[in-house]
């Protein structure tokens, strides 16, 4: 039987892969622009050798301000951004919470969880839509909200783009 990949292990090989693929930048830009690696290391306050090391991706792990730093000394700068992918690992709070208002609703609604975005280039899901042939209604499961105003910024822009007629939080 095959075994599922956890999720986790795909999270290492994309970080994997993003820091060969900021590295290679690194190594282009340096290369285009005349610097040397001595000069870089310098720059940054490590040995050539480590220097060396880090951008051939030998060193471990490269840290996001690491990698910032480095890139910053070539004339670069770094942007990152988290977007929903996949089954995310849930408190249980938040899944007794689904639960409960599945089991409440009425049989002849259609009740999915982590319903995506209707466009393939927005990664962001709704933690569950309620549905039926005429009308679906967006589900925001909070078990902990923090800050008003961002929580109501945030949903409004998905009231917006996520192709439903209500809101329920």
């Amino acid at each position: 039987m095959p075994s599922r990949e956890r999720a986790v292990d795909v999270g290492a090989a994309r970080g994997r892969a993003a820091s060969a693929e900021l590295l290679r930048e690194l190594h282009a830009t340096r290369v285009d622009r005349g610097l040397s690696g001595a000069t870089i290391a310098r720059a940054v306050g490590l040995s050539e050798a480590q220097y060396s090391r880090i951008e051939r991706g030998i060193s471990g792990d490269l840290s996001i301000i690491q990698a910032t730093r480095l890139l910053a000394a070539v004339g670069l700068k770094l942007s990152i951004r988290a977007f929903p992918d996949g089954e995310p690992l849930r408190d249980a709070a938040h899944a007794r919470l689904l639960e409960r208002l599945r089991v409440g609703l009425h049989r002849s609604l259609r009740f999915r969880i982590e319903v995506g975005f209707p466009r393939p280039d927005d990664r962001r899901a709704w933690d569950a839509v309620i549905s039926t042939a005429s009308w679906a209604m967006g589900v925001e499961a909070e078990t902990r909200p923090r800050d008003r105003q961002a929580l109501e910024r945030r949903l409004e822009l998905k009231l917006r783009d996520g192709a439903v007629d209500y809101l329920v939080l």
